[in-house]
């Protein structure tokens, strides 16, 4: 595998990472929404400072996680699959896989600081 800009070179097949795709709109709507999480959940500033600050890697992991499962099924099952309806379909779990996180920390946080 070799990675050069959008493009990612399997054996198999060349993937784009469309700029539609690269995670920066998904990234600023998980740290929204780790803001809007750490205000209603945390009740002193430092913690939900701490929780909005780790909407970043919680955003950055689930959309890597996103590209390597494409990758991964592009060279194992083909293109066609993991560009298909994989594709569409793992927007909207890595959306839920965000916000599952973000309300773990904040669960987490929470119990800790009791």
């Amino acid at each position: 595998m070799l990675i050069e800009g959008v493009y990612i070179h399997l054996p198999r097949a060349v993937l784009h990472v469309a700029v539609a795709c690269a995670g920066l709109r998904f990234l600023v709507s998980t740290t929204m929404l780790g803001v809007v999480v750490a205000y209603w959940g945390q009740r002193t500033l430092g913690r939900r400072l701490l929780v909005a600050a780790l909407a970043v890697p919680i955003a950055i992991l689930a959309n890597a996680s996103r590209v390597t499962v494409t990758g991964v099924l592009a060279y194992t099952v083909g293109v066609e699959t993991a560009m298909g309806f994989f594709h569409s379909f793992s927007g909207s779990v890595v959306f839920w896989m965000g916000i599952g996180g973000l309300i773990a920390v904040n669960a987490a946080i929470r119990r800790i600081g009791r």
